[in-house]
């Protein structure tokens, strides 16, 4: 391998192309969905309606989300060994939110105070996003290039109880 290549695609295009396209077909449905888990917060190990709105997220997408023994579910997206990994925090604090959000929390004295919400919204928009890259579901010819490219897998975790030790 040289200097130039990537891991991920091989010899690095002289151009990198925009993600913005995939990203702004996504952005009312994800921000939709992070609204959703702020409204919806729950604590450590209990978060199984979070765990069901990803894995229905995802899914719907054409992914393969798998649940973890408990709460929390992660997808691989792509072919290959496992070479990247990308987490997100999925639990809620015990505190009562007062932000008056026409999305507030409807859980009394649980809140997205931490921003895990974000985290996991904006992690499942990298895994649809990339997923429709890697598939050549985009009209950009340059991601689709880049998705014929590339090999390898990214491996996006939905981590449960972040919050909470051990």
């Amino acid at each position: 391998m040289t200097t130039s290549d990537s891991v991920l695609t091989g010899p690095r295009p002289t151009s990198v192309p925009s993600v913005g396209p995939v990203v702004a077909e996504l952005e009312d449905e994800i921000v939709s969905f992070r609204r959703d888990l702020h409204r919806h917060p729950e604590l450590s190990y209990e978060e199984y309606r979070t765990t069901d709105r990803i894995v229905e997220l995802l899914a719907g997408y054409g992914l393969s989300p798998v649940r973890m023994e408990s709460t929390g579910a992660y997808v691989d997206v792509g072919e290959g060994p496992v070479v990247l990994a990308l987490r997100a925090d999925i639990d809620a604090l015990p505190v009562e939110e007062e932000t008056g959000l026409p999305y507030v929390s409807v859980n009394d004295g649980v809140a997205h105070a931490c921003g895990h919400d974000m985290h996991t919204a904006v992690m499942a928009g990298v895994a649809v996003a990339l997923g429709r890259i890697l598939r050549g579901a985009t009209a950009d010819a340059d991601l689709r290039a880049a998705g014929e490219r590339a090999h390898g897998t990214v491996r996006v975790i939905f981590q449960p109880a972040e919050e909470r030790l051990p």
